[in-house]
C-alpha cells in the first residue's frame, strides 16, 4: 500500500485547512477564535473515523488491511490535545481573551479621568469588561459618573483617543446604559493593552441597578430599587438595599448586609457572607464557605467542598451539602439537612428536624419537636435537657448512637441494634438474642415516641439534669 492510501493524511489536511480558515476569517470578520478552536477536536475525531470507513471500502482484494501514516497521526494527536485543553479552559472562562493579560513591554502606563452628570431614569445598567464598579446612593436627583481609564500604550495621543471613545452612555426612555467597549481594542495590542475602566457612580437611591462585569470588584450600597449583579473574577459587596438582590459570581468573595427583600446568590471558588435579610434567602456555592446570620424568612442553602454556618433563621431552613461541614443554630422553622462526607452540628431548632448524612457525625442539641435522623458511617448524638414532645426516629449503620435525655423524659421506646450493645440508666428491660439487643418499653405518660435502630454500632441512652 503506497503513502496516499495510508489513513491520517486526509484528516490532517482537512484539520489544517479548518485552522487556517478560522485564523484567516478572524482578519475580516468578528469571530470568537478561542471558542472556534475549542470545538475543533471532536470534529477531528469524526473526520478520522470517516477516513477509516472510506479507506476500508476502498481496499482492493489482496491488500493487507488498513495502514496508518505515523507522522499524520502524531500531529493529529497533538492538535486534539491542544484544542481539547482550549475547550476545558473555555468551559471555566467562557469570555477569556488571552491578549487582555499579556504585557508587551509598553513604554507608557496612563490614567484618564472624566466626569458625567445625567438626568435620572428608572434603571441604571452597566456592562463592563475589566475594572471596579462602585455605586452608592446620593441625595442629588441626577446621576453622577466618575470614570477612570487605565491602560498600557506606546502612543499618548492614541491612548487619549481610546479613553474618549471606550465608554458609551445611552440615555433611553426609562434607562441609562453604560457600556465599555474594551473588546474593540483587542486587535490593537501593538498600540494599547491592559485597558481597565473603573466606574464610581452616585445615584438617587430609588433606581433599579443591573451590573455585568468580568474582572473587577463591584460595590452597590444604599439602593432602594432591585439590584442584579453578574461578575467574574472579583469581589461583590451589597449593603443597605431596600429591595430584592440577585448576585452571580465566580472566583471572588461575596458579602451581603442589611437587605430589605429576597436574596438569591450563586458563586464558585469564593466565600459567601450574608448578614440580615428581611425575607427569603437562596444561596448556592462550591469551593467556598457560606456564613449566614439573621434571616427573617426561609433559607435554602447548597454548598460543596467548604463549610456552612447558619445562625438565626426564623423560617424554614433547607441545606444540601457535600464535603461541607455544617453548623446550624437558632432556627425558628423546620430544618432539613442532607450531607455527605463531613460532620453536621445542630444547636436549637424550634420545629421539626430532618437530617440525612453519610461518612460524617451528626450532633443535635436543643430540639423538642419531631426528629428524624439517618446516618451511615458516622456517630449520632442527640441531646436535650428538656422533654422532647414529638417523635424521634433515628437510624444508623457503622456508627454508635448516643442519646442524652432529660431525667423527666418519658414516652414509648422501641430500640434495636444488630452487632452492638444497648446501654442505659433508664429502667428498661433489655432483650438479648445472639448478637442483637432490643428494648420495647414505655416510661410515664408522655406521648413521645422513640424509634432507635442501629446496625453494627452501640446505642447509649443517658439522663441529664
Amino acid at each position: 500500500m503506497d503513502r496516499k492510501n495510508k489513513v491520517g493524511i486526509l484528516s490532517l489536511a482537512f484539520t489544517l485547512i479548518a485552522i487556517g480558515v478560522i485564523l484567516l476569517l478572524d482578519n475580516f470578520i468578528d469571530i470568537d477564535v478561542i471558542r472556534s478552536l475549542s470545538i475543533l477536536w471532536p470534529i477531528i475525531i469524526v473526520l478520522f473515523g470517516l477516513e477509516l470507513i472510506i479507506k476500508y471500502f476502498m481496499l482492493k482484494n489482496g491488500e493487507n488491511g488498513i495502514k496508518f501514516h505515523g507522522l499524520s497521526i502524531l500531529l493529529l494527536i497533538i492538535i486534539i490535545f491542544i484544542t481539547s485543553a482550549i475547550s476545558n479552559i473555555y468551559i471555566y472562562f467562557p469570555n477569556l481573551e488571552i491578549g487582555e493579560f499579556i504585557n508587551y513591554n509598553y513604554r507608557y502606563n496612563s490614567e484618564f479621568s472624566k466626569d458625567y452628570e445625567i438626568d435620572k431614569k428608572a434603571k441604571l445598567s452597566i456592562d463592563n469588561t475589566l475594572g471596579n464598579i462602585d455605586i452608592k446612593k446620593s441625595k442629588i436627583e441626577n446621576i453622577k459618573i466618575n470614570t477612570t481609564v487605565e491602560m498600557d500604550h506606546n502612543d499618548e495621543e492614541y491612548a487619549q483617543k481610546v479613553a474618549n471613545e471606550i465608554i458609551e452612555i445611552l440615555e433611553l426612555k426609562n434607562e441609562i446604559k453604560i457600556i465599555t467597549k474594551t473588546r474593540n481594542y483587542l486587535d490593537k495590542r501593538d498600540k494599547v493593552a491592559n485597558i481597565r475602566v473603573n466606574l464610581s457612580i452616585l445615584v438617587p437611591k430609588d433606581l433599579e441597578i443591573d451590573v455585568k462585569n468580568r474582572h473587577g470588584n463591584v460595590i452597590v450600597e444604599g439602593i432602594k430599587g432591585p439590584v442584579n449583579v453578574v461578575n467574574e473574577h472579583g469581589e461583590i459587596k451589597t449593603k443597605l438595599i431596600e429591595n430584592n438582590v440577585n448576585i452571580i459570581n465566580a472566583h471572588g468573595d461575596i458579602k451581603i448586609e442589611n437587605i430589605n427583600g429576597n436574596v438569591k446568590v450563586e458563586n464558585e471558588h469564593g466565600n459567601i457572607e450574608v448578614d440580615k435579610v428581611s425575607q427569603d434567602l437562596i444561596v448556592k456555592n462550591q469551593f467556598g464557605s457560606i456564613e449566614i446570620n439573621q434571616v427573617e424568612g426561609n433559607a435554602n442553602i447548597t454548598n460543596s467542598h467548604d463549610k456552612i454556618n447558619v445562625k438565626n433563621v426564623k423560617g424554614k431552613t433547607e441545606i444540601d451539602s457535600k464535603f461541607s461541614e455544617v453548623e446550624v443554630s437558632n432556627v425558628g422553622g423546620d430544618l432539613d439537612i442532607k450531607g455527605e462526607h463531613r460532620d453536621i452540628i445542630i444547636s436549637k431548632a424550634m420545629e421539626n428536624v430532618m437530617v440525612f448524612n453519610k461518612f460524617g457525625d451528626i450532633e443535635v442539641e436543643g430540639v423538642n419537636k419531631n426528629i428524624k435522623i439517618k446516618n451511615n458511617n458516622g456517630e449520632i448524638t442527640l441531646s436535650n435537657n428538656e422533654n422532647i414532645e414529638g417523635k424521634v426516629d433515628i437510624e444508623n449503620e457503622f456508627g454508635n448512637i448516643k442519646l442524652e435525655l432529660s431525667k423527666n423524659q418519658g414516652g414509648y421506646f422501641k430500640i434495636f441494634t444488630d452487632s452492638g450493645k444497648v446501654d442505659t440508666d433508664l429502667p428498661f428491660t433489655i432483650k438479648k438474642d445472639f448478637n442483637e439487643e432490643s428494648v420495647d418499653d414505655k416510661i410515664g405518660n408522655n406521648k413521645s415516641e422513640f424509634y432507635i435502630h442501629n446496625e453494627r454500632g452501640d446505642i447509649s441512652i443517658e439522663t441529664i439534669d
